[in-house]
């Protein structure tokens, strides 16, 4: 061989460059996915932690997207009115419809003013019928998320069972 290369060939040391560029490459990958390995593990720490404290708590969480019209409700919230998750569909219309008639009006005007007024949290206090068709009084907590544009997005909080107090 007299060391000519025929078109297309790459020499020796265009090879071992590029295959050092690679082995710096693979480092940085493992490093990555180490760091992403940490991370899903601290997540599912906290994540954990979260379904503990949800559990003590007694309180049900909600999440509804103004955009989708999807409300999502953990399994505490499904507990505190006697379903299980399978039994109800995030449907905001089955929400209200399980507001006693009286307290309609009231939730709606707290709604309205944290909407309007670009106010960030809602609280609101009603009776809510549940699986066997008593009224429940809850007790809600919610926290308003605005679009870049000030739009409303998401309605997220916690709903307490305040009927042993009440009663």
């Amino acid at each position: 061989w007299d060391g000519a290369m025929a078109d297309g060939e790459r020499s020796r040391e265009e090879l071992l460059a590029e295959n050092e560029g690679l082995q710096e490459e693979l480092v940085l990958i493992r490093s990555r996915e180490e760091l992403l390995h940490r991370n899903f593990e601290a997540l599912k720490v906290r994540e954990s932690r979260y379904a503990i404290a949800a559990r003590a708590s007694k309180l049900g969480f909600w999440d509804y997207n103004f955009r989708t019209h999807q409300l999502f409700l953990d399994e505490g919230f499904y507990v505190l009115l006697g379903y299980q998750p399978a039994e109800l569909v995030g449907n905001i219309d089955f929400w209200i419809s399980r507001i006693h008639p009286e307290d309609r009006e009231q939730v709606d005007e707290l709604l309205m003013k944290c909407i309007k007024c670009h106010e960030l949290s809602f609280e609101c206090e009603c009776r809510c019928r549940d699986k066997k068709g008593n009224f429940k009084w809850l007790l809600s907590w919610g926290r308003l998320i605005r679009d870049v544009s000030g739009e409303p997005l998401r309605l997220v909080g916690t709903s307490l069972d305040l009927t042993p107090r009440k009663t």
